[in-house]
């Protein structure tokens, strides 16, 4: 007699990503011709900045327009709960619509109260900022964070449409594009030729916001974390090639309580270190660091941490989901060269901290202290980081 039976799940959704400066006004009249109760979650600075599109929205019959905080401690246990709480009052049911129209935070925040909300609604999102139009918005990934580190709480929950409309792109505060150039840079390593050599050429058009750059780089990175996620939704396999500069980078995050740094900044100091790691263990030649610093040299360099906390940066790190129960070291996708990545089961704590120093960070670096840590010009490598670069 048999005591064991199977029940074989499968998911059958399609994410559809449209990518265009269409994008927006097929976002509206999909909205209208599907005449569902729908939640649109956005911020007061977008509402403020597009007043237009942000009217448009509000008067379509049966969709409601929410306002949330912004910044990464906005995507917290407290605000699930208040947005889970805010759409119970209004009434919405399993056949309700959520959208998120805002950048990466709000859409983790708000594709995590989809996949929870009556076990799940439909999700799209409305992505404004670059980091999430080439990366958070796509494959499903939402959470929140907790005091013990960053998305350690969460679901794969795939939004039904993204609509990524370069327009918005236009009006991001400089310092904001700059953060989402961290994931762009990252990309360029991983696609390889000839992403990362059009990157180079066109970095002039892209500070300038030139619309044609701005859908090519969109539809480049989109594209990419398309193929990706389509091998491997689950991130146990390819995936994890797109926590390229991520290890380092989010406990960097939560050493700093997430405040005077960045995601995308955090990326690229993440990327730096780790570069660093992968000369040992995977062979990464010296002419693809240096181009690596190049790059991000082009985009005003690393930025000075606030501050270094040892014991802080340690915690974070071992509560890394990229650690293996039982074992001592960190599981680390390293560059091998551009377009190719190779995930690392065992990086140790001690080559992690050489690194570390040769970056200037860490009680292992020479003359670290943090006062001189704040005054580091934003870019500018030590005499050893530079060496190390070559050796």
């Amino acid at each position: 007699m048999q005591d064991t039976l199977e029940l074989h799940v499968h998911r059958h959704l399609v994410s559809r990503i449209v990518v265009g400066r269409d994008a927006w006004d097929r976002f509206l009249r999909r909205l209208t011709a599907e005449p569902t109760p729908t939640a649109v979650v956005t911020h007061p600075s977008i509402v403020e900045t597009f007043s237009d599109l942000a009217a448009t929205v509000r008067h379509q019959p049966g969709v409601h327009l929410l306002t949330w905080p912004e910044g990464e401690t906005a995507k917290s246990w407290d605000s699930l709960r208040d947005l889970l709480h805010e759409m119970f009052r209004l009434g919405l049911r399993r056949d309700a619509r959520l959208v998120a129209w805002g950048g990466g935070v709000l859409g983790d925040l708000v594709g995590l109260a989809a996949a929870l909300y009556m076990r799940g609604i439909a999700l799209w999102h409305v992505p404004t900022t670059l980091t999430a139009q080439t990366d958070s918005a796509i494959g499903g990934k939402t959470a929140v964070d907790t005091p013990f580190g960053k998305n350690l709480v969460g679901a794969f929950y795939p939004a039904e449409f993204v609509w990524a409309d370069p327009r918005f792109l236009t009006t991001l505060p400089e310092a904001a594009f700059r953060d989402g150039m961290g994931e762009v840079i990252k990309y360029a390593f991983l696609i390889g030729e000839p992403f990362l050599s059009w990157l180079e050429a066109h970095s002039p058009d892209l500070r300038r916001r030139d619309p044609d750059a701005l859908e090519t780089m969109v539809r480049t990175c989109a594209a990419y974390k398309v193929q990706v996620v389509q091998a491997d939704e689950q991130d146990r396999g390819v995936r994890q090639w797109l926590n390229l500069g991520h290890t380092v980078g989010h406990a960097l995050e939560a050493m700093v309580d997430y405040r005077g740094l960045t995601h995308g900044e955090a990326v690229l100091w993440g990327l730096v270190v780790e570069g660093r790691i992968a000369r040992r263990r995977t062979g990464l030649a010296a002419a693809h660091l240096d181009r690596l610093h190049r790059l991000i040299d082009a985009w005003g360099g690393l930025r000075p941490l606030p501050v270094w906390d040892e014991a802080r940066f340690w915690q974070a790190l071992e509560l890394d989901k990229k650690q293996r129960h039982g074992t001592t070291g960190f599981r680390i996708p390293l560059l091998v060269e551009p377009g190719r990545v190779e995930v690392v089961e065992d990086v140790s704590p001690d080559l992690l901290r050489q690194a570390l120093a040769e970056v200037g960070l860490g009680p292992m670096a020479p003359q670290y202290s943090a006062s001189t840590m704040s005054r580091r010009r934003p870019g500018k490598r030590s005499s050893q980081a530079r060496r190390s670069a070559r050796s």
